[in-house]
């Protein structure tokens, strides 16, 4: 073999060596890249994750507070209900009292009046606790007795389908 060979074939070696360990650099630098890439999606990922888990939170918070109203209200409703049912016991005893000392038919249906206008303004104070719906009251009944609290019909819902006391006090109008 000459030097010219032998040189040739050092030049072919170094180029080829060049060659495989650019290629290896190549291949790891593309590894690091791809491992960088992974890495930054992971945490990305984690930061979306940990603002999900903030909004999910957020919506348990609301809900619990939301819920949290429905049962105040619910208790404040059925509180008002059952105020309206002992005002209702309260004012058929009254009346069955005044009735058995009344000495007239006119006393009579005054008293009766008066009860009616007592269940209107307890009916009404408790609509205004979202127990049940308004009724009408008339003004005759304000002029009649100005101490009772009688309001303005507010109407809210339904009509109150069914309802004895608030049939018998449309019937009176």
């Amino acid at each position: 073999m000459s030097a010219d060979d032998a040189r040739r074939r050092s030049d072919q070696a170094v180029r080829r060596i060049r060659e495989e360990s650019g290629r290896r650099v190549e291949e790891r630098r593309r590894i690091r890249a791809f491992s960088s890439w992974c890495a930054l999606a992971t945490l990305a990922g984690g930061i979306s994750l940990a603002a999900l888990d903030a909004h999910d939170a957020c919506l348990a918070r609301q809900e619990a507070e939301a819920l949290r109203v429905a049962t105040q209200r619910e208790a404040r409703i059925a509180e008002a209900c059952a105020a309206r049912t002992a005002r209702f016991l309260e004012i058929q005893k009254d009346m069955a009292e005044k009735l058995s000392r009344a000495m007239s038919e006119a006393e009579r249906a005054h008293i009766r009046t008066e009860a009616v206008a007592r269940r209107g303004a307890a009916i009404n104070a408790a609509a205004d606790a979202g127990c049940g719906h308004h009724v009408v009251t008339p003004d005759s009944w304000r002029a009649d007795q100005p101490s009772l609290p009688v309001k303005a019909p507010i109407p809210r819902g339904d009509a109150c389908g069914g309802d004895p006391i608030i049939e018998g006090l449309q019937a009176v109008r």
